[in-house]
């Protein structure tokens, strides 16, 4: 028997500037993020809410509207109200790391090109190189749905191993870092938002010119705090279907982590 989500007993300010609506939502969401209700949980019945808060069907449907919209909650006709369960979770990282055991089982990784190239100066001065470098482009996928792309830069004299990954297609589940000898250390990373281009939405599937989440990152080994970094990514990250959470920890150090997440069990079968 599907959990039924008890409701919280608050009353919405009826003298706020703030729209009933909104106060219900935030109310809602308020529930979902503290994890009083957990992934799973049926909410309240529309009749039951509005008998609850004292609130019209309108305000009510405006209110899940809006939580759906976040893909925080998923609507079933004629089942309810359900509260969504992140379908991915993936820390923002380079190639070696989503090759870290353990692997996500439901995250697929395809190769689009695996090849010796000329980059441009910076990159080489980064990784300490005056030749080609091997880059590696990865679309990365979810439940079937497109997520992500990566363009991964590497000294190919500290990655021969990587010869083993294929010049397109999938990497196979066995291929993992825990067999190279390296041991991930830090990432260094920027995020930002652009347009990407019609080549790279025909690779996510989806419509063209759709804002991304830019993120450049460096990946270092363990025990090396300065450097040449052991990849130097560039990755795109779908804006229309993740979410960016940055979490902040102060021991042993202060240290930040980008995570990118998506709640639509809908898009995730």
């Amino acid at each position: 028997m599907t959990p039924r989500a008890q409701l919280p007993s608050v009353s919405l300010d009826r003298r706020s500037f703030e729209p009933l609506y909104h106060q219900l939502q935030e109310l809602l969401k308020q529930h979902i993020e503290s994890s009083r209700w957990q992934p799973g949980d049926l909410l309240p019945s529309e009749p039951e809410l509005c008998r609850h808060f004292g609130v019209s069907r309108i305000v009510v449907r405006q209110a899940l509207a809006m939580l759906e919209d976040e893909r925080r909650v998923v609507r079933q006709r004629g089942r309810g109200t359900f509260v969504a369960s992140p379908a991915f979770e993936q820390r923002a990282g380079g190639l070696v790391r989503l090759l870290q055991p353990p692997r996500q089982a439901r995250l697929v990784i395809h190769v689009l090109e695996n090849s010796l190239h000329d980059v441009d100066e910076a990159v080489r001065e980064r990784l300490g190189i005056s030749g080609r470098a091997l880059r590696i482009a990865t679309r990365l996928s979810s439940g079937g749905t497109p997520i992500a792309i990566i363009y991964s830069f590497f000294d190919p004299d500290r990655v021969a191993w990587l010869q083993a990954v294929p010049t397109a297609g999938l990497i196979a589940p066995d291929v993992s870092l825990s067999e190279t000898g390296h041991r991930l250390g830090r990432s260094d990373l920027s995020v930002d938002t652009r347009e990407c281009s019609t080549l790279e939405a025909e690779w996510l599937e989806i419509p063209e010119r759709p804002p991304v989440f830019s993120v450049a990152i460096e990946e270092f080994e363990q025990h090396q705090e300065t450097g040449t970094p052991l990849e130097v990514v560039q990755a795109l990250f779908r804006g229309d279907l993740l979410a960016c959470r940055l979490e902040f920890t102060s021991v042993p150090f202060t240290e930040m982590t980008a995570t990118f997440a998506i709640a639509d069990p809908a898009r995730d079968d």
